[in-house]
């Protein structure tokens, strides 16, 4: 009996010893969020789309970066995905893709990729 109440004792030590108040601390945050889903807010259209009476605001270059050999080569999703969040700064919801192409000697990367297009501000549907 004394033995059984013995590991019975340190058996509840053991538990309450795993149970605290423990503390998370999290790099999500709502402007975290934001900025991730930035690029799903503006369209990606082709270069032979026609625009109308859309507001061009300016040329965007997107780039992906290879910075290792061990890491996941650059492509033209990321450089467009990056032009597109450059697009949404500038307040596009568009972005009109001219050309992607491989970069030659792009500071701190072993490979690169850019894309450049047009950041669009396009009117209402409903006008």
């Amino acid at each position: 009996m004394p033995r059984y109440l013995l590991s019975l004792s340190v058996t509840a030590l053991l538990l309450t010893g795993c149970a605290g108040d423990y503390a998370i601390n999290s790099n999500l945050s709502r402007d975290n969020f934001e900025q991730y889903f930035a690029p799903s807010q503006v369209a990606l259209l082709s270069a032979d789309t026609p625009i109308g009476n859309a507001t061009v605001l300016g040329l965007v270059e997107g780039i992906s970066c290879q910075s290792d050999n061990r890491d996941v080569p650059a492509n033209d999703a990321d450089a467009r995905t990056d032009m597109r969040l450059q697009a949404g700064k500038l307040g596009a919801d568009a972005v009109r893709l001219h050309q992607c192409l491989a970069l030659e000697e792009q500071p701190g990367c072993v490979a690169a990729r850019a894309c450049y297009g047009q950041a669009i501000k396009q009117g209402n549907v409903d006008e």
